[in-house]
């Protein structure tokens, strides 16, 4: 059942990925890198007009806190394969060691063939690395703390593991991280605050993609 699954979703992934009618093909990774870029010369993260007044999220608008700026910055030298090849091999690897029980497949395959996740895939979303931080925090549960960097109901998922002396330690470190941003943060308060458009769907049609090592975790073998 989950092969059907991926096998009917295989085609529609491959034209995205190959032949990207949509234009999705690495869009937030540029957007995300351009931004950053555009911060390490000396201008603003985000765009002049988030943080003068009301304005309408589109596609071009940076909503993700200062703090993430730890992650975007080394991509602006590294190989643009590793933004994919690593969260994408993290989660593999949490997914792998839960060894999920056959019955759980075919809904980790639902999540893989859902259109939005395959869009974020394409497009080089942040929610990869994300959604990997979960997955590690599955396995070590400190890790999970850094889905914090996106600033919707997804971020939520970074309590997973709150139970957990070392996700308090990794909150920690976390706080820490935030701390040489200064006025930056109230430059992101504006934005979130001037945003219009970005409504609990916005942070719903991305969750899907964090539920899948959780869903792996919870069909786990030793469960």
């Amino acid at each position: 059942m989950a092969a059907a699954i991926l096998a009917s979703a295989m085609p529609t992934f491959l034209i995205a990925l190959l032949d990207d009618p949509g234009g999705h093909r690495g869009a937030d990774y540029l957007l995300y890198m351009g931004a950053t870029q555009r911060w390490l010369d000396g201008g603003g993260f985000y765009l002049p007009h988030q943080v003068i007044g009301p304005y309408q999220i589109t596609f071009g608008d940076v909503l993700y806190p200062p703090v993430a700026l730890w992650l975007f910055t080394p991509f602006t030298v590294l190989p643009a394969v590793l933004w994919w090849l690593m969260p994408l091999a993290a989660m593999s690897w949490a997914i792998a060691k839960h060894r999920p029980r056959p019955v759980v497949w075919p809904l980790v395959a639902v999540i893989l063939a859902w259109q939005p996740v395959e869009i974020h895939l394409v497009s080089g979303n942040p929610d990869m690395w994300a959604s990997a931080a979960v997955a590690l925090g599955t396995v070590y549960q400190w890790p999970a703390v850094f889905a914090f960097i996106k600033p919707s109901i997804t971020g939520l998922f970074g309590l997973w593991g709150m139970r957990h002396r070392s996700w308090w330690v990794g909150l920690g470190v976390f706080a820490l991280l935030c701390a040489p941003f200064g006025t930056l943060w109230a430059d992101w308060v504006r934005v979130i605050l001037n945003g219009v458009g970005a409504g609990v769907l916005y942070g719903l049609q991305e969750s899907p993609i964090m539920l899948l090592p959780i869903v792996a975790w919870a069909g786990r073998t030793d469960a």
